[in-house]
């Protein structure tokens, strides 16, 4: 990993000063560090209400506290729009914010995030994290950006500190290193560490079949220790070639999604938008609203969860639905037909193994082929007409289009009349 900005070392600050000088534990395995002090359960409250964004920060730094509490036995809660000053260390609240100032200090330089933590002996009684204000920050994953700061990477680093880690910079693998860069979610390291302090949970490890390190989403298995042929990730989109995994090498003009990222080179992301509105909505999108996630910073995953969480894709995907009934109606919100039985015995048994919805939506969409791909490229064809010509209108469903082209022309031909009405 190439550091690209450095994080400021985290603050610690006690209520009895003769232990202001904080000392290392060094662990008998692992690269991990370990600060003197931790919680005296495994378990932290922050009272989150950062402004700005429309919910932004919010939201990232709540999936930023998730990506702890997923895989280790540590286990942070979020009290929303309450507000606690990370600044004030006398308010007996975890907070989170933006300031111009370290609390006053004067930022160092290219000084990202401060964790400031109080304790009590061995004991942490409050954390707050203050983000520098005076840096430009986004939401994204992947690669670290030269032109702005992944708010959610560094999050999930300072939250690191906030349970008890010190910077991890040997060489391994560590969101704790002190210098931002690609990796953006907790490393095997960083969990050991945490296990070190709070105890080794149940994890979740993923079946590596092509041995490229990337797990299959669908071959999850829980166990306290990793077995052989297991990682911890489930981000492979091919688990059958090992030529294919997020980082690859992407080929363009192949038609294949080589780096997992939701499309091949060649593929825009409008295109892709296009089809996750016939995947959620069924219908053609808005001029307005394709041009949003278009633009965005959100990748296709978190555009499909956004998606998956409107009233509208309710309405299509029920709740109470069973996971049979839900499989079902993606097929025919798809592909206008239901699943063969093995398909769907596949995809219900992935539900039971605990893949969202919202995911599973995206998995059929991805898996399309023959027939049933040429009719989702029909829908989206036509949404895309619909949306290039600049209609606002959200209510052209896509229902009457199949493999035919003649369905395409037909659709088409209609978009183009409401065009018409529009202009006249």
């Amino acid at each position: 990993m190439k550091p690209i900005h450095k994080l400021k070392s985290h603050k610690t600050f006690t209520l009895i000063c003769l232990l202001c000088f904080a000392t290392l534990m060094t662990p008998d395995v692992g690269a991990y560090e370990l600060a003197a002090y931790r919680w005296p359960t495994a378990s932290a409250i922050f009272h989150v209400d950062i402004p700005g964004e429309d919910g932004l920060w919010n939201d990232a730094f709540e999936s930023a506290m998730y990506q702890w509490s997923v895989n280790t036995s540590f286990e942070y809660y979020i009290v929303r729009e309450t507000y606690s000053n990370p600044c004030r260390e006398d308010d007996e609240r975890n907070g989170v914010g933006f300031a111009a100032s370290d609390c006053g200090d004067a930022w160092g330089q290219n000084t990202l995030a401060v964790t400031h933590i109080w304790y009590v002996g061995d004991t942490i009684t409050e954390t707050d994290i203050v983000f520098n204000a005076n840096q430009h920050w986004d939401v994204y994953s992947g690669p670290w950006s030269y032109s702005s700061n992944d708010f959610t990477r560094i999050a999930i680093h300072e939250l690191g500190h906030a349970l008890g880690l010190n910077h991890e910079n040997s060489g391994i693998d560590s969101i704790m290193a002190s210098y931002a860069g690609d990796i953006y979610l907790p490393q095997e390291d960083d969990i050991a560490g945490v296990a070190a302090i709070y105890g080794t949970p149940d994890t979740t490890y993923y079946r590596d079949w092509d041995g490229d390190g990337y797990g299959d989403t669908y071959s999850p298995y829980t166990t306290a220790n990793r077995p052989s042929g297991y990682v911890i990730n489930d981000w492979d989109c091919n688990d059958n070639d090992d030529t294919i995994h997020p980082g690859a090498a992407e080929t363009r003009h192949d038609g294949i999604d080589q780096d997992c990222d939701g499309a091949d080179v060649t593929n825009s992301k409008r295109t892709q938008v296009a089809k996750l509105y016939v995947a959620s909505f069924n219908r053609a999108p808005a001029d307005a609203g394709i041009e949003y996630w278009t633009n965005s910073s959100f990748t296709i995953e978190m555009i499909g969860k956004s998606f998956f969480d409107q009233p509208e894709t309710q309405t299509l995907y029920p709740a109470e639905n069973t996971d049979t009934e839900f499989v079902q109606a993606i097929f025919n919100n798809l592909f206008n037909r239901d699943p063969l039985q093995a398909g769907l015995v596949y995809w219900v048994q992935a539900l039971a193994n605990g893949v969202p919805r919202y995911v599973m939506i995206e998995a059929v969409k991805n898996g399309a082929a023959g027939t049933d791909l040429i009719i989702m490229e029909n829908k989206a064809e036509v949404g895309l007409y619909h949306a290039n010509l600049g209609l606002s209108a959200g209510n052209f469903y896509l229902y009457d289009i199949t493999e035919d082209a003649a369905t395409v022309e037909a659709a088409k031909q209609e978009v183009y009349d409401l065009y018409r009405q529009t202009i006249d």
